[in-house]
């Protein structure tokens, strides 16, 4: 998904308006702790969701996709929280060969995520 804001900038894997609406909701100032939080955080569950599969340990994958999934969605993140959903589903499911898949795609969505989040936080901060 590519989105742009009110300048034309292009987000990929980013809502803006989400953003956007987090920066109302709290400050400008503010914003770039948040998202820097949020980048920690989402590092950690990433790895320990690989951690975890590769430990045969599905469950534990699918409470931390579950958790990224909704933290995800605050910072406007949709691929990272739609991979997360899916990974979820699948771990849940037992589907190990999904779930291997789903993470590696997750690193991907994640990487682009985090970018376009640095970019944003760039621009607001000037």
């Amino acid at each position: 998904m590519t989105s742009g804001d009110e300048s034309g900038m292009e987000t990929p894997g980013i809502d803006v308006l989400v953003l956007q609406a987090l920066e109302a909701d709290t400050s400008r100032e503010l914003v770039p702790e948040l998202v820097d939080v949020f980048v920690k955080s989402a590092d950690t569950r990433r790895d320990q969701i690989s951690a975890d599969i590769a430990a045969g340990n599905l469950e534990g994958a699918a409470g931390q996709a579950h958790a990224l999934k909704s933290s995800s969605a605050t910072f406007g993140a949709m691929e990272v929280r739609r991979v997360s959903a899916d990974l979820e589903t699948a771990c849940k499911s037992g589907d190990r060969t999904e779930s291997e898949r789903l993470a590696v795609e997750l690193v991907h969505a994640l990487d682009t995520a985090k970018q376009t989040l640095k970019t944003y936080v760039a621009n607001i901060t000037g």
